[in-house]
């Protein structure tokens, strides 16, 4: 059996609401942005000329949380296999279900933010 390693990585619970109506959950494991992720958001920017642009914006932060998703679960093919965590299946599942990247972009920020209040403040680096 093969595993990933999602140690260190924020797990985030979102629901997708499907076309009948129902809500599926899909648990998404988002690691922390890495330096590599700086450049290639950079790399993608300046690929599509995106610096002018709201959406752009928009798009390269999309694209910056797509790197950080390093598995997932409750997301399979239309033949019932687990979908892979690959670039591909994320910009599938993520054109196929819009909504789903706001979801998470909320989830996280909240997590986010709870992690910042359990840390001590007082800390100095």
């Amino acid at each position: 059996m093969l595993k990933i390693d999602t140690n260190g990585s924020k797990k985030i619970e979102i629901n997708i609401p499907t076309e009948n109506g129902n809500l599926e959950k899909v648990i998404l494991f988002v690691r922390n942005q890495s330096y590599e992720d700086v450049v290639l958001i950079k790399q993608f920017i300046g690929k599509y000329d995106l610096t002018n642009m709201d959406l752009g914006m928009y798009e390269a932060a999309a694209y910056g949380l797509m790197l950080r998703i390093a598995a997932w679960e409750g997301v399979y093919l239309k033949d019932d296999t687990p979908a892979p965590c690959s670039m591909d299946a994320k910009s599938i599942f993520f054109g196929t279900f819009p909504g789903a990247m706001n979801t998470m972009m909320v989830e996280l920020k909240k997590f986010e933010e709870e992690e910042a209040k359990k840390s001590n403040p007082l800390q100095v680096g």
